[in-house]
C-alpha cells in the first residue's frame, strides 16, 4: 500500500473572484471557498483519494464577476438562485499523482483561468 502524504493548496491565479471554490476527486471533496485573484488556501498533512481510478478532477467554482452573481445584483434571495445554476466545472489532468512513490509532497492546484488549471507538484525531503 502506497504511502503519500501531501499538503494541498488551491491557489486562483486568474483575474476572477471565485466564489464556493471546491475540488472534486474521487471520494474526496477540497473545500476552499472565497478565493480573491491571486490568493490561495492550503490544507496540511492532507491525504489523497483512495481507490481513485480517474485522471480527470473537477474544480467547481462560481465566478462572482459574471453579470448578476455579485450580492449586489439584487436580493439575496435572488442572487441564491442564480448562482445556483451558475457553477464553472473546470477539470484538471490528475494522472501524475496518480504515480507518485512513498513520500511526502506539496501539491498545487492553480487556476489559471475559468477555462484553465494544473498542477505543480514538489517531493519535499522530510515531512
Amino acid at each position: 500500500m502506497s504511502q503519500v502524504g501531501a499538503d494541498i493548496t488551491v491557489q486562483n491565479d486568474s483575474t476572477n473572484h471565485l466564489d464556493w471554490a471546491k475540488i472534486e476527486w474521487g471520494d474526496r471533496g477540497i473545500s476552499v471557498g472565497v478565493m480573491p485573484p491571486g490568493k490561495g488556501a492550503t490544507l496540511l498533512d492532507f491525504g489523497l483519494p483512495s481507490g481513485v481510478k480517474t485522471n480527470v478532477a473537477v474544480i467547481r467554482f462560481i465566478n462572482e464577476d459574471a453579470p448578476g452573481l455579485s450580492w449586489d445584483s439584487g436580493s439575496n434571495d435572488q442572487v441564491r438562485a442564480r448562482r445556483e445554476t451558475s457553477w464553472t466545472l473546470l477539470p484538471i489532468d490528475v494522472s501524475r499523482l496518480l504515480q507518485l512513490v512513498d513520500g511526502y509532497y506539496e501539491i498545487t492546484f492553480r487556476i489559471l483561468s475559468l477555462t484553465n488549471a494544473d498542477i505543480a507538484i514538489q517531493k519535499r525531503e522530510s515531512k
